[in-house]
């Protein structure tokens, strides 16, 4: 299969190149008719924008060079090299993190995660006539392709590595699963769907924060007097509401023959796809301190799960959907159910090194 960039490139650099333009001539024309001088702000976001309209220049300039990939059972083509299959070592997805900044309120929409990049690792001793960035302990390894400039979407790219790279496509962190393609899950296998339920648990915490938060807030209360009184009033109605919302709609996890359902007491049912899912880890998630049990799950290559990402694990993308310790049992029966429909996607996280 071919994939090209020459589309989205063009469009990227014209929309850059006229916007600059536009607002450029427009000021400088104000400028000129009403005689007044540009504030040091007005300086700034002129410069800005010529900056765009430079970078959209660049990207023309980009669109002299011939770029060609192609995916198939002979190996990868590119503009510069054929590699047949046999010269890479692994080939991935990688999703880098997200770098700026987080949101400052909950009302504010998190920051757009950035579109992956085709990297390729080669066998020791094939090169390629490029810059290389080494992301692992094999050969050399190659950024061959920016998603951010692909014309076909995302997922018809993942969908040729599955079905050309065969085991080579790493779809999760190595630590966690090694390299290969992931089982399409029999709806047959497993058996009936199996739940769990919270139960009383976290009603009980509800309650017990609701008494806590009372015996403090009355003695509060009667020292303060009125002024206090509202506030004191609306945080004890908020915990009432809370308790009574636990008790009514308590937490849930379903794992069934379709996938993976979770459903927090405030919130609606995440429902995650085992097509979407390269892999179901119990245990500690990488990169924290705290020693819960969480079920955390690693969406496949290409793959968008609807829900914000926690974590960005070795160039793949990591959700943390629950804590397990919140369940019956402390979940210990998850991850039996997680093996009896998809065996090939679990991994204990306690076992696997951060």
């Amino acid at each position: 299969m071919e994939f090209t960039t020459r589309r989205t490139i063009l469009r990227r650099a014209r929309f850059r190149i006229l916007c600059s333009l536009a607002v450029v001539t427009g000021t400088a024309a104000w400028t000129l008719v009403t005689g007044s001088r540009p504030g040091a702000a007005s300086l700034l976001v002129l410069a800005l924008l010529a900056s765009a309209g430079l970078i959209g220049l660049r990207d023309l300039v980009r669109l002299r060079k011939p770029f060609r990939l192609r995916i198939d059972d002979d190996g990868i083509t590119l503009r510069d090299a054929h590699l047949p299959w046999h010269h890479v070592e692994s080939a991935m997805l990688y999703y880098p993190p997200i770098t700026d900044r987080v949101p400052r309120s909950a009302d504010e929409a998190p920051p757009v995660p950035p579109k992956p990049r085709l990297v390729l690792t080669l066998v020791p001793g094939v090169v390629l006539p490029r810059r290389s960035a080494v992301l692992g302990s094999g050969g050399r390894s190659y950024t061959v392709l920016n998603c951010e400039d692909l014309d076909q979407p995302i997922p018809d790219l993942a969908d040729a590595l599955r079905r050309h790279a065969g085991p080579r496509l790493e779809s999760a962190p190595p630590g966690v699963l090694p390299p290969g393609p992931v089982d399409v899950v029999d709806p047959r296998r497993g058996g009936p769907e199996r739940v769990f339920t919270a139960g009383r648990a976290a009603w009980l915490r509800s309650l017990l924060l609701l008494t806590a938060t009372t015996a403090v807030a009355v003695p509060l209360a009667v020292v303060a007097g009125p002024p206090l009184w509202p506030i004191l009033t609306l945080v004890e109605m908020f915990l009432v509401f809370q308790a009574v919302l636990h008790r009514r709609r308590l937490l849930r996890l379903r794992v069934g023959p379709a996938g993976i359902g979770v459903r927090e007491a405030t919130e609606d049912e995440v429902f995650l796809r085992w097509e979407q899912l390269s892999a179901v880890t119990c245990g500690r998630v990488p990169g924290r301190t705290d020693r819960h049990p969480w079920l955390a799950v690693y969406s496949a290559p290409g793959a968008e799960l609807g829900i914000d990402r926690s974590d960005v694990v070795d160039g793949h993308q990591l959700y943390v959907l629950l804590r397990l310790d919140h369940l019956p049992d402390r979940g210990r029966g998850v991850p039996d159910a997680i093996r009896a429909f998809a065996a090939d996607r679990y991994a204990d996280a306690d076992a696997a090194p951060d």
